[in-house]
């Protein structure tokens, strides 16, 4: 998935997902020292700092679609990270699963019965729970 991040006429243009010490020199370099967990992803006129998603599969347009301003960078950027290192066979289960019942935001908890038990908060880390929540 690509992110770009605009602050004032800075562009920073990321692959997600990356290292959190990448994202953070990336935004850095445009002059943004805000954590990417209080990023949130959006890009109204108003905002101070402007994200733009863009899938590159289809999975990826589906979960860009499900991503709301109160979604940050880092939380999208951990929610990928997450999926790559998913094994091949529980990557296809979760695509099924999500087609058949796609959630209402990114925020929401996945379907449960992928064989995982993480959950995903704002800040980027992972916790023990009954499943995959992103």
């Amino acid at each position: 998935m690509k992110a770009i991040i605009t602050r004032n006429d800075q562009t920073a243009i990321l692959e997600l997902s990356t290292s959190r010490m990448k994202l953070a020199g990336s935004l850095s370099r445009i002059g943004v020292r805000t954590p990417a967990y209080i990023i949130p992803c959006s890009d109204e006129e108003e905002d101070y700092i402007k994200v733009k998603l863009f899938g590159e599969s289809d999975f990826e347009n589906e979960l860009t679609a499900l991503v709301t301003p109160k979604d940050s960078v880092g939380s999208v950027n951990t929610a990928l990270d997450l999926y790559r290192g998913l094994p091949r066979t529980q990557k296809e289960k979760l695509n099924v699963e999500l087609s058949q019942n796609p959630p209402d935001s990114l925020s929401l908890s996945l379907p449960q019965g992928h064989g995982l038990s993480a959950e995903v908060c704002d800040r980027g880390l992972l916790f023990s729970s009954d499943g995959l929540g992103l």
